[in-house]
Order: structure tokens, then C-alpha cells, then sequence
């Protein structure tokens, strides 16, 4: 008995923990670029060295543009400090 009810706490408490894992972030905008967590639906790539990223484009087709502050970093694109996106427009 005790070994059933166990085994029922545990796969409860399992399925609880996977379960919110397994749900995307519903706050992340395919508009809004965020190059730290290299979140870059529009593209991602670099100009002298220094990268940037951006979001997809809306109908306008203005969107979302973000580079990093400096070229220079450990780890890749993901470890340099970026600046805020700004908006382009056409």
C-alpha cells in the first residue's frame, strides 16, 4: 500500500515539473529581437565583426533591429552586452 502510494507521489510530482517546462514562453514577440538569449526570428548576423539581430518584419515592413555593444566576448554572440533594438523603417 505504502509503496503504491509512493510511486503515485512520485509520478504526480514528475508530470507536474515536466509539464510546465514543456510550455513555451508566451511572452516572447517574433517582432522583438533579443540577441543575449539569441532570440532572432528576422536573422541574426554581423557587420565588422559586430553582430546583430532582428525581429521579423511587420506588413509595413519595418522591424526590429538589435547589435551588440562590442564585438569582443567569451562564448559567442550570446555572452556580448546588447543595446536596446531600435526601429527601422522603410
Amino acid at each position: 500500500m505504502f509503496k503504491s502510494l509512493a510511486l503515485t507521489g512520485v509520478s504526480v510530482l514528475s508530470a507536474a515539473v515536466l509539464s510546465t517546462s514543456a510550455h513555451a514562453d508566451p511572452g516572447l514577440d517574433p517582432h522583438t529581437p533579443n540577441g543575449g538569449a539569441l532570440w532572432c526570428q528576422g536573422g541574426l548576423g554581423n557587420v565588422a565583426l559586430i553582430p546583430f539581430c532582428n525581429g521579423l518584419p511587420y506588413p509595413d515592413g519595418s522591424y526590429w533591429h538589435q547589435e551588440a555593444a562590442s564585438p569582443f566576448g567569451i562564448g559567442g554572440p550570446a555572452s556580448l552586452p546588447w543595446k536596446p533594438p531600435v526601429l527601422v523603417k522603410p
